[in-house]
């Protein structure tokens, strides 16, 4: 007769107890995966995918695919679909941390971030298979490329009464560039009568604080164009290319020996926004644009031939490369160009992730010209959304970005919020209206010594 009664009792605590056992370590196995110990992975691997496959995946084709100043991409493959776990650090013997890829593919890229620069790095391959088999890579190196920004700056409008202050304040901060406009209504208030007076002093009030200058000369924006070419119709006027001209000639043959770098225009790929925003007026057609163009560079050749012209465009207007496509072929003569960047503006979520984009951007741009500067960044605090804490976080990441994509140069925009207010415009800058200073200038200053350090 067969019965519960007929099995000991100690059978039955036994299987209580394996039942336990079992229990424990799948509890156990699942902890570790969610925790990613990559030694504890293969039970769970084992509990989850039971097989009698006993050979590990075997990795091929290991490369450092790219490596720049702070980051690293590695890419290889397996001979079966695997998960993996790249270990690395700056001794072979100590590969400290960790960047994993849960997935399981055949064809394998990571892309490590945070690196130091003009470091040596190394690092090995583990994978595991489906059935928790494991395969590691021998150990091999990679090392981080120089920091590529030498001019670190500011935009910046100068203020009569304020700017000696702010440029003390600018320089006690590590910057050591502004990027400014020489107005074309303040330099030439009637036509052929050019008063040079104020800017004069603004450049030798920067000269004294150890700041250089990269100039913008001939914006056309409604507020930059004296009242006599606004009366005879701006763009609309035959003979607005020709005034450009002239006035370019003029502000560089007078700062040339002080001013070396020179933004030709602003932002001209943008006009139909600007247009919309009411900055500009009129109609700049490409005719009228390649117009202004040949004039101005043109002149600032004759105003000062040792002179570098930088060609400027809104790189989050998708035109942009289109239009620098155009510039070459209308046969435009510069020598770099200025991508002004700003990914966050009126998003709806703030995130300063998105400067990261500017490497890509940076990439792009150098199909065009091996100089390129980031002529303009920055990230508005016009909201709760829009914060100062993000504004931090969006100069570290752009930094990052620009480093990694080779530029000279970086500008943010802006030096001073504008007003008290809630407007986007209003809000770029790194101190407040009162000129109190934000999180990001401290973070600003900070960042320029470090990166300046690693090049000492």
């Amino acid at each position: 007769m067969t019965n519960k009664e007929s099995y000991p009792a100690s059978r039955k605590k036994g299987g209580k107890t394996k039942a336990l056992l079992v229990f424990f370590l799948v509890v156990a196995a699942f902890i570790a995966g969610v925790f990613a110990v990559p030694y504890l992975r293969p039970f769970l691997l084992r509990l989850l995918y039971p097989t009698t496959d006993l050979t590990p995946p075997r990795i091929s084709e290991v490369s450092v695919a790219s490596v720049k100043t702070s980051i690293v991409t590695i890419t290889w493959t397996t001979d079966e679909s695997a998960n993996s776990t790249i270990f690395y650090g700056k001794r072979a013997d100590n590969l400290e941390y960790v960047a994993s890829d849960s997935s399981f593919n055949t064809e394998h890229s990571t892309t490590i971030r945070d690196l130091q620069p003009i470091s040596r790095y190394h690092f090995k391959i583990v994978v595991w298979d489906k059935a928790g088999n494991r395969a590691e890579s021998d150990v091999r190196d990679f090392e981080t490329g120089s920091p590529s920004i030498t001019q670190w700056g500011i935009c910046f409008h100068p203020e009569a009464g304020w700017f000696g202050y702010d440029f003390e304040q600018i320089a006690t901060n590590n910057i050591t560039w502004v990027r400014m406009d020489f107005s074309w209504t303040r330099i030439e208030p009637q036509q052929g009568n050019y008063e040079f007076d104020f800017y004069e002093d603004v450049v030798g009030e920067a000269q004294s604080n150890g700041i250089e200058i990269l100039g913008i000369v001939g914006n056309g924006f409604v507020g930059e164009q004296p009242e006599w070419v606004k009366d005879a119709g701006g763009i609309e006027n035959p003979n607005y290319p020709d005034w450009v001209g002239n006035l370019t000639f003029q502000v560089i043959s007078r700062f040339g020996d002080r001013v070396k770098y020179w933004q030709i225009e602003n932002e001209l790929n943008h006009w139909e926004l600007h247009k919309l925003a009411g900055w500009r007026e009129g109609e700049w057609t490409d005719d009228r644009i390649r117009s202004v163009l040949i004039r101005a560079t043109e002149a600032a050749k004759r105003g000062d031939p040792d002179c570098i012209r930088l060609i400027n465009v809104e790189c989050d207007n998708l035109n942009w490369e289109e239009f620098l496509t155009k510039v070459r072929d209308w046969g435009i003569s510069y020598e770099g160009v200025g991508l002004d960047f700003y990914p966050n503006y009126l998003d709806r979520t703030g995130d300063p992730e998105k400067a990261d984009w500017i490497e890509d951007r940076i990439l792009a741009a150098k199909e065009f010209k091996s100089l390129v500067i980031v002529t303009e960044t920055g990230y508005s605090t016009y909201d709760a959304v829009h914060n100062e804490e993000k504004q931090v976080a969006f100069i570290k990441r752009v930094i990052e970005g620009s480093q990694n994509g080779g530029v000279q140069g970086l500008f943010v925009y802006s030096y001073v919020d504008r007003a008290i207010s809630t407007d986007i415009e209003d809000n770029f800058g790194l101190k407040r209206n009162d000129r109190t200073s934000k999180p990001a200038w401290y973070e600003y200053g900070n960042l320029i010594a470090y990166w300046s350090s690693l090049l000492s």
